[in-house]
């Protein structure tokens, strides 16, 4: 007859309840029309559910069967039933609620020990990635900084190049700046010739002219000589 006690009880609570919410609205002293209707309303409601409450509990009382007590659930999707059920758990103390309870705290133990076994597991996993990480990354310093290394003998050996080509294209222009002072001797030089060569003509004709002139004097001389 323990379960008969336990929800006699209850349903004493809920109907004390129900009685307390009713009588703190009887209490209630609003001015305002609208709100007080609104409280009427409310009242109305309270004491259907009340009268109706207390059918349902006559009946049950007349008509239940308190060793094995079964109550049927049933409405829309989302009405509330599921909670209504874990209340009614909660408050009764379902053994096999606290089973389900100590089962899944047991279950959540073993599942927080493999997670931190798996964390220690990851930790030492990142360490050791991070490690070849860094010996790559130190490697990798190294190979750049031989790179660079290559890269300024390589630009020194280029400017050395450089300054000795620049040293090449001076003598080259030297050189040519040279051969064209030769060649503008030369040209003088040959100047010079053609024009001894044009005076040479030029007194070779005069002596050719000057000896014809003597020849004919002479003529002349001796022809005038014979005629007297």
């Amino acid at each position: 007859m323990l379960e008969k006690e336990k929800f006699n009880k209850l349903y004493s609570e809920v109907a004390e309840g129900l009685n307390h919410t009713l009588k703190q609205l009887q209490g209630l002293r609003v001015e305002h029309e609208e709100s007080k209707q609104h409280v009427i309303s409310m009242m109305d409601k309270l004491e259907s559910i009340q009268k109706t409450f207390s059918d349902e509990i006559a009946m049950l009382e007349d008509n239940a069967e308190w060793d094995k007590f079964t109550i049927a659930f049933f409405g829309e999707t989302n009405a509330g039933k599921s909670t209504i059920i874990e209340s009614l758990r909660i408050m009764f103390d379902e053994e096999a609620r606290k089973t389900t309870i100590a089962q899944n705290q047991n279950q959540l133990g073993q599942f927080e020990m493999a997670v931190a076994e798996q964390s220690v597991q990851l930790k030492g996993a990142l360490a050791d990635a991070f490690g070849a990480l860094a010996q790559e990354l130190l490697a990798l310093q190294r190979d750049v900084t031989l790179f660079k290394r290559f890269m300024d003998a390589e630009k020194s050996k280029r400017e050395a190049v450089e300054v000795t080509n620049q040293a090449l294209r001076k003598d080259v222009i030297a050189s040519k700046q040279s051969m064209e002072a030769e060649r503008s001797k030369r040209e003088a030089v040959e100047a010079d010739n053609l024009a001894l060569r044009k005076q040479g003509k030029q007194l070779k004709a005069v002596c050719i002219a000057t000896s014809i002139l003597a020849v004919a004097a002479l003529a002349v001389v001796v022809w005038l000589a014979g005629g007297a």
